[in-house]
């Protein structure tokens, strides 16, 4: 299945638990979204884009997506990113807010590292469940000895950054 949801003005709740995806794309412009996955697709995503406008955006349960690829791009607002699930295959994360601040949740047992650009206009705050490798780097224990990893790059041009784990 390819999915394709949309959300101009207003307030929506979407769960795809239990679909077999494929692909999956989610657009909200000015409005307070929330996307969930509490199974763990039974397919491949191949890809998975998110976008929001002016809005609040909040994901539960990304990993249970079983994507290869994510792509979020977030306007002006707050985001909320978990990836919390179950990790089956190599993922990779690409992460753009232009004006506001995001959340993103890991859990503590997945193999992660995040790429940040760290500049004077957004501030990042990590974890003490992560290793700083190098500047703007991050690895959890045991992300270089793993063949199931996540990888999230993720930037900001005005606002903060905050990474979690759980």
């Amino acid at each position: 299945l390819s999915l394709k949801i949309g959300l101009g003005a207003g307030k929506g709740k979407f769960d795809v638990s239990g679909l077999k995806l494929s692909n999956l794309k989610v657009s909200a412009g000015a409005s307070s979204a929330e996307l969930q996955c509490n199974e763990l697709n039974p397919i491949s995503c191949d890809n998975v884009n998110m976008e929001s406008g002016v809005s609040k955006f909040t994901a539960n349960g990304l990993l249970n997506l079983n994507f290869q690829k994510l792509k979020f791009s977030g306007g002006v607002g707050s985001y909320t990113l978990d990836f919390s699930g179950k990790l089956r295959q190599k993922a990779y994360a690409d992460v753009e807010v232009g004006l506001g601040s995001i959340v993103v949740y890991v859990s503590k047992n997945t193999p992660t590292k995040v790429i940040t650009d760290e500049s004077w206009f957004s501030s990042v705050d990590v974890d003490d469940c992560f290793e700083k490798t190098r500047k703007g780097t991050y690895e959890t224990e045991g992300f270089e000895r793993s063949d199931r990893t996540l990888t999230i790059k993720i930037g900001s041009g005005l606002g903060s950054i905050r990474i979690r784990c759980r």
